[in-house]
């Protein structure tokens, strides 16, 4: 099976104020990916969308900037897989996608510069 795949860092102050280039981006991708979002939970689903794709999100709740969204385009199955976000490592996010030849794991990590000593040791899987 092969996606099509973008990543992007959003960098700063919120990803809302770049959704008409993300939009413009997103055509024909199966799978994006995004971190440094800076999205939070007064930020709802609705502003972050893309038509046509299903949004995945963990914001970072404990200080500014961070957050993750990962979309899946809605022509392939995707589901969020919360396995891979039960460790200790704080900025991850996973999802399933499928299609006719099988399932692919995709995900985000996002080690900020801001990270700790024993964020930095810890593993995702």
């Amino acid at each position: 099976m092969k996606l099509k795949c973008f990543y992007t860092n959003a960098n700063t102050n919120s990803l809302v104020g770049k959704m008409v280039e993300l939009w413009q981006r997103a055509q024909g991708l199966d799978v994006i990916g995004i971190v440094g979002t800076w999205a939070t939970a007064h930020i709802n689903d609705a502003e972050l969308a893309i038509g046509g794709y299903t949004i995945f999100r963990e914001n970072r709740a404990s200080c500014k900037g961070g957050g993750l969204l990962l979309y899946g385009n809605d022509k392939l199955k995707s589901s969020i897989c919360t396995d891979m976000m039960n460790t200790d490592f704080k900025e991850s996010l996973w999802c399933f996608t499928e299609a006719e030849e099988g399932k692919i794991l995709s995900g985000l990590c996002y080690r900020s510069t801001s990270s700790d000593a024993s964020n930095d040791e810890c593993t995702v899987y």
